[in-house]
């Protein structure tokens, strides 16, 4: 159920990215998602920041899970993917036809360790559309301040710069 809602909301929102982060349990190489919180974001074609007040109070946060504004063919991920999510979270689940499912998991000693043949479970019992109603209102649009930019800025240059010389001779 949670993947139609999960794929539902990417369409509603593509071609925009979106994030949301995974609550749940993690148990060996057993995760247990129980919801998806939905920041307040703004997103675009290429990237999406989080209002990071919106997360004030959100406990038992095991994961991230995003979309890069398509919900078809296999997705992976992105070197920014890789430099903030995938450090910052033992969880990173990517959107696509199939999920890009990436864990990494803490050892004793302190080194993490990617963690392959990942069971993921997910329990979830609200309805799709009351799912994407409730996130849509959260995720905006960035600004395109290129609007706000004159279509051409004249740039003037002297004979010399342009032809070499004074009139293209010499």
């Amino acid at each position: 159920k949670l993947h139609s809602q999960i794929q539902a909301l990417t369409n509603a929102v593509a071609p925009d990215e979106w994030m949301g982060y995974l609550i749940g349990t993690i148990t060996g190489n057993t995760v247990v998602i129980l919801d998806i919180f939905i920041p307040e974001q703004e997103v675009s074609g290429g990237s999406v920041d989080i209002n990071q007040t919106s997360l004030k109070g959100v406990t038992d946060i095991v994961g991230t899970i995003h979309s890069h504004g398509s919900s078809k063919g296999k997705h992976f991920p992105s070197s920014s993917d890789n430099s903030t999510l995938r450090v910052n979270h033992p969880l990173m689940m990517l959107i696509g036809d199939e999920y890009f499912v990436s864990l990494r998991l803490q050892q004793p000693c302190g080194i993490w360790e990617e963690i392959n043949n990942v069971r993921v479970e997910i329990v979830d019992d609200d309805d799709t559309e009351n799912f994407v109603t409730k996130s849509r209102e959260k995720i905006k649009p960035k600004h395109n301040y290129s609007s706000y930019l004159p279509a051409a800025i004249p740039i003037h240059y002297s004979d010399e710069e342009l032809y070499g010389g004074s009139y293209g001779v010499g």
